[in-house]
């Protein structure tokens, strides 16, 4: 009786969570390339005595990417906390039943003991697939960040009327 409230939440929360685990990467992706830039620039930075700038963009930087990651780790919090709470209640609802059914005496309580063993074995492989749904929008968004740098054209092109270069002798000099 739970899973479909389960399946319902995880629903709801999944374009959220899709979203807000976007942002993250992006957000990464950014932090990443303006570390990669810096730290190949330093000193530029140092010959234009811009530390204390490149160091208030880079905490910036940083500070938005740990807000990216707060958010998607409160709404993957919050989207646990409530499977949490139905499975809980559910476990509720299953006792009071029981009880009932053993006042009733429709039920004895070695069955209800055997019953809610299956049930909470059950449990642990909703819960788990719960959870999964907020590391696979991780891992979704991670691959389409990928994605989108492997689509990008190359700024290096190639002349129709080029002829392949072959065995070159030679060198270089500057």
């Amino acid at each position: 009786a739970v899973l479909p409230l389960i399946v319902l939440v995880v629903q709801k929360f999944a374009p959220i969570v899709r979203k807000a685990s976007r942002m993250s990467r992006s957000a990464d992706a950014h932090w990443i390339t303006l570390a990669e830039e810096r730290l190949g620039a330093v000193p530029v930075v140092h010959a234009f005595d811009a530390e204390k700038r490149e160091a208030r963009a880079f905490r910036r930087r940083v500070g938005q990417v740990r807000s990216m990651e707060i958010i998607s780790n409160i709404l993957q919090a919050r989207q646990s906390a409530l499977v949490e709470t139905i499975v809980a209640v559910g476990g509720l609802g299953v006792l009071w039943l029981g009880t009932t059914l053993i006042g009733s005496g429709a039920m004895t309580v070695g069955a209800l003991v055997a019953f809610i063993g299956t049930v909470s074995s059950l449990y642990a492989p909703v819960r788990s697939l719960a959870k999964s749904a907020g590391r696979f929008h991780n891992a979704a968004a991670g691959a389409q960040r990928v994605a989108d740098l492997m689509d990008q054209t190359s700024l290096v092109r190639e002349n129709l009327g080029s002829r392949i270069l072959g065995m070159v002798r030679g060198s270089i000099e500057f």
